[in-house]
């Protein structure tokens, strides 16, 4: 129990982990439609004055975007590096183009949909894989030295019938197989947008991914037989997202 709140005002799940033999980790958590927005307001300011931060929760891999871009758009969120040099892109940039790539995957593929994605990582793969989660689809992460036939096999074995990839492996594969999506299409989408102020949010209209939903697909490498699939769901990649940031 915080003081100056009551039973009836805050219903709260607290859960103590022991990390050592001198240290525990408490995590409060709560459900936001139980009380007013003044006072779960209240309860953060006293979870920051006891703990010297408060996390917001963030249940889905989409979630881990949105709430960045919302609330700190301005700051830098990642550095990548390509041929024509040093990139840095901000939370709200992130943000917006991943909601104008998941507009574009929803009106090309649908939502519930099981994408795989072939490429180097860049930052259009990035896109596409966040714009996945935002459609509550499922990204299936091919490796770029997959061959046509591995591709196909390994879409096959999940059930994946969007694939988005570079022009030299789509031009290998026929459009009544699979629903084809240039890397290139989703990175012009983002330089398209670049600078813009985004006018509504597409966001709202897809669906909602919940934690249990998978969020993504590998593959084992195979070195024993034949590469298996191994599904990660929304919670086991943003727990381990919180594990590394603690």
């Amino acid at each position: 129990r915080l003081k100056g709140f009551s039973a009836e005002e805050i219903p709260l799940r607290i859960s103590l982990f022991r990390l050592d033999d001198t240290t525990c980790a408490m995590g409060i958590t709560w459900d936001d439609d139980a009380f007013s927005p003044a006072a779960i307001e209240k309860l953060k300011h006293r979870i920051s004055a006891m703990t010297g931060r408060y996390v917001p929760k963030a249940d889905t891999v989409f979630e881990l975007v949105l709430r960045q871009g919302v609330r700190h758009p301005d700051r830098k969120l990642l550095i990548f590096i390509d041929e024509e040099g040093r990139h840095e892109v901000s939370a709200g940039k992130l943000l917006k183009d991943v909601d104008t790539v998941a507009g574009f995957l929803k009106e090309k593929a649908g939502g519930y949909r099981r994408i795989a994605i072939w490429g180097d990582t860049s930052y259009a793969w990035m896109l596409a894989f966040f714009a996945i989660s935002a459609t509550c689809g499922t990204a299936v992460i091919l490796e770029p030295k997959l061959g046509n036939e591995q591709i196909c096999e390994r879409m096959e074995q999940v059930g994946a019938d969007v694939l988005i990839g570079e022009e030299e492996i789509l031009s290998g594969f026929l459009e009544e197989e699979y629903v084809g999506i240039l890397l290139s299409d989703i990175e012009a989408l983002a330089v398209e947008k670049d600078g813009e102020t985004a006018e509504g949010s597409l966001i709202k209209d897809l669906p909602k991914a919940t934690p249990e939903d998978i969020a993504a697909i590998f593959f084992t490498s195979g070195t024993t037989g034949y590469g298996k699939a191994v599904p990660l769901t929304h919670n086991m990649l943003t727990s381990y997202v919180k594990n590394v940031v603690d």
